[in-house]
C-alpha cells in the first residue's frame, strides 16, 4: 500500500515537472497542438473523402443497372440456381463496396481521428494559461466535442451507410424478382429450353428377317398364252 501511494508522489511529481517545463516554453506547446490539429483534420478529411466516394460509386453503379434495364429486358442469365437480370450483378457489387467501405471508415479512420480528437483534448487544458488573452471559454476542441458528440457523430455515420445497404438489397431483391418474372414469361411464349425439353426418343432398332427354305424359294413363273396357234387350228 505505501509503495503503490510512493508511485503515485513520484509520477504526480513528474508530471508537475513536466508542466513546468513546458511553461517555460510556451512556443513549442502550441507547435504540439497545431499538429494535433492538423492530425484530426487529415483524418476527418479522409472519412469525407470515403464518404463522397461512396455516393459517386452508389450513383455510377445504378446508372449502369438502370441503363442495362432499359436496353436488355430480356437479360436474364442463371445465377446460384436463380434466373436474375444482369442489372443484379450490378447491385451485388455495388452492395460489397458500400459494406467495405464502411469497415473502412469505422474501423480504422474514425478511430484514428477519435484518437487525434482525445490528444486535443488532454492537451489544450495546459495552453489555457498561454493563450489567456485570446481564447475565452472553451477552446476549439472542446466546443467541437461538445456540439456533436462521439456516439452522435457514430450513429450519423451509420445511418449514412445503412441506408445505401438497404438501397442495394432492395434493389437486388427487385432484379431477382424481374428477372424471375421474364424468364417466365420467355418460356410461356417460346418453350422451355432447349436443356429443359424432352429428350429424344432413341432410334429404334429392327431385328433382321431370317427367311425359312420355302419363303427364300422363288415363286414360278408360268408360261405366257400361245394364242396363235390355236387359232389356226
Amino acid at each position: 500500500m505505501a509503495q503503490s501511494d510512493s508511485m503515485k508522489v513520484a509520477e504526480a511529481l513528474i508530471g508537475a515537472n513536466a508542466d513546468a517545463r513546458a511553461a517555460q516554453n510556451p512556443s513549442a506547446q502550441i507547435e504540439y497542438w497545431k499538429h494535433g490539429i492538423n492530425v484530426t483534420l487529415h483524418f476527418n478529411d479522409m472519412c469525407i473523402r470515403l464518404r463522397v466516394l461512396c455516393l459517386t460509386v452508389l450513383a455510377t453503379f445504378f446508372a449502369g443497372a438502370a441503363i442495362s434495364m432499359a436496353q436488355y429486358p430480356n437479360g436474364v442469365a442463371p445465377l446460384f440456381g436463380l434466373h436474375v437480370h444482369i442489372s443484379a450483378v450490378l447491385y451485388f457489387i455495388a452492395f460489397v463496396f458500400v459494406g467495405s467501405l464502411w469497415f473502412l471508415d469505422q474501423a480504422y479512420y474514425y478511430r484514428m481521428l477519435i484518437t487525434s480528437v482525445e490528444n486535443s483534448e488532454h492537451v489544450e487544458p495546459r495552453l489555457r494559461p498561454v493563450l489567456s488573452g485570446l481564447v475565452e471559454g472553451e477552446m476549439i476542441t472542446e466546443a467541437l466535442t461538445s456540439a456533436i458528440t462521439r456516439r452522435w457523430s457514430r450513429t450519423i455515420a451509420n445511418v449514412f451507410y445503412g441506408a445505401q445497404v438497404g438501397l442495394c438489397c432492395l434493389m437486388l431483391l427487385s432484379a431477382v424478382n424481374y428477372g424471375r418474372e421474364r424468364q417466365l414469361a420467355l418460356t410461356v411464349v417460346l418453350g422451355p429450353p432447349a436443356a429443359e425439353a424432352r429428350a429424344p426418343r432413341p432410334p429404334r432398332t429392327v431385328a433382321p428377317r431370317i427367311l425359312t427354305p420355302t419363303q427364300a424359294a422363288p415363286t414360278p413363273v408360268s408360261p405366257p398364252l400361245d394364242l396363235r396357234g390355236r387359232s389356226e387350228g
